[in-house]
């Protein structure tokens, strides 16, 4: 079962609206972990960047929730339970996304992705990951969101 996935690119691939074009996913080590905690919080420090918006202010998370979720140390306590592993997409050796999971010995990612994050969306779609449910949900910062599934064998 997945918890958390989430894509990101660089700034300039961004605002193209282009994916990467040879994506590779491998489980995070420690290091990797303390850069992609550095990564995201850099990106998300910009509010008028199309990452923020699309990711944090579009669903009005608060900006301390953001910060404590994606924090060193809360990414990496959750590595060290003997419950989660992490998992890098990876494109030339540089991390544009990640997944969470809540349990080892996965043979099976199941993403979701809100209606509106198209760009996650694409990003799924584009690396073989297949639709499989739509739902609303009430998030943790009390707003509904509609979720699409996907679902990749690995």
């Amino acid at each position: 079962m997945l918890v958390h996935i989430n894509s990101f690119t660089r700034k300039v691939v961004v605002n193209r609206g282009e994916l990467p074009t040879m994506t590779t996913f491998r489980k995070a080590t420690k290091r990797d972990i303390k850069v992609l905690s550095i990564k995201l919080l850099t990106l998300l420090e910009d509010k008028n960047s199309q990452i923020y918006q699309e990711n944090v202010a579009k669903f009005s998370i608060p900006d301390e929730y953001v910060k404590e979720a994606f924090a060193e140390e809360t990414l990496l306590n959750a590595a060290a339970s003997e419950k989660a592993n992490f998992y890098l997409a990876l494109d030339n050796n540089e991390i544009i996304g990640f997944a969470q999971t809540k349990q080892k010995g996965i043979n099976t990612i199941i993403v979701k992705a809100g209606r509106e994050e198209t760009h996650a969306r694409r990003f799924y779609q584009k690396n073989g990951f297949k639709k499989t449910s739509e739902t609303t949900i009430e998030a943790p910062w009390g707003k509904k969101l509609t979720l699409i599934t996907y679902q990749l064998r690995l």
